[in-house]
């Protein structure tokens, strides 16, 4: 998978889970393994974005 479709996906389950998360809270039900499967997606957001901004810099210091 791509690192933009990866990315892409994340975030769409990233506001599926903020969608099931706000139903919860407004229910008044626990939402802790909501919140675990949130934290987890953002970390892996925050991996590929990072991932993906040191290989552009590479690419671009590479060709000076």
């Amino acid at each position: 998978m791509s690192k933009s479709k990866l990315v892409y996906s994340i975030h769409d389950e990233l506001k599926r889970l903020n969608e099931q998360i706000d139903l919860k809270i407004i229910i008044g039900q626990s939402y802790v393994r909501e919140a675990k499967a949130h934290k987890s997606l953002r970390a892996q957001l925050s991996q590929a974005r990072r991932n993906a901004w040191l290989t552009r810099s590479f690419g671009f210091a590479s060709f000076l």
